[in-house]
């Protein structure tokens, strides 16, 4: 866990368990180590999420790991960054659904050079993106958005799960086929709702 050591004299064999202890007991060097880690997550641009509101979802996912690491006999079932990532991205669309349902459309466009229909176009590639990820199980939106959101090369994935490159890539390759097989489904779904909706009329 690289910008973070265990503190001299902190018996605990499992860094991981030193550091979530540490954590939890508001050591300085461990809560930053930890927080950066949320950040990368909240900071992604696929999310979506305004400056503004961004300390907000921090502080949330800092507020459930903490109530997760104080419970008797947690464990990590993988690696805490694996851990801290997960519980970050599942707030972060937590967020999206939640301003989703509240958000009013601009009056004005951001940037007057963008024709509306390809604005539209855009948030809707981006909203179908979103629904097939939060289809797909867990594993594979965490290798995703690893690779493809956070830029994370296949060898750095290794490292951080403790598994090996191939393993990955083949991963990848089934998660790409699960991704068409939701994307397919939804287009089906789609065409049959228009096609539902052209026969009331």
């Amino acid at each position: 866990m690289e910008g973070w050591r265990r503190p001299p004299g902190d018996p605990a064999s499992n860094p991981e368990e030193a550091l979530a202890r540490q954590f939890v007991a508001g050591n300085e060097h461990a809560v930053a180590h930890v927080q950066a880690m949320i950040a990368r997550v909240v900071r992604f641009r696929g999310y979506y999420i305004p400056t503004q509101d961004q300390g907000d979802v921090i502080q949330e996912v800092m507020l459930q790991l903490c109530q997760a690491f104080s419970r008797p006999g947690f464990s990590f079932t993988r690696n805490m960054d694996a851990f801290v990532r997960s519980v970050a991205h599942r707030r972060c669309v937590d967020w999206m659904r939640q301003r989703r349902v509240t958000e009013e459309l601009p009056e004005v466009m951001a940037d007057a050079a963008v024709r509306p229909d390809g604005a539209f176009l855009e948030r809707e590639r981006s909203d179908l993106a979103l629904r097939v990820l939060q289809e797909m199980a867990e594993p594979c939106r965490d290798l995703i958005r690893l690779h493809a959101g956070e830029s994370m090369t296949y060898p750095q994935i290794a490292r951080l799960q403790g598994r090996s490159e191939g393993a990955l890539r083949v991963q990848m390759y089934e998660c790409l086929r699960e991704a068409r097989r939701i994307l397919g489904r939804i287009h089906r779904e789609q065409r049959r709702g228009a096609g539902e909706e052209r026969s009331s009329r």
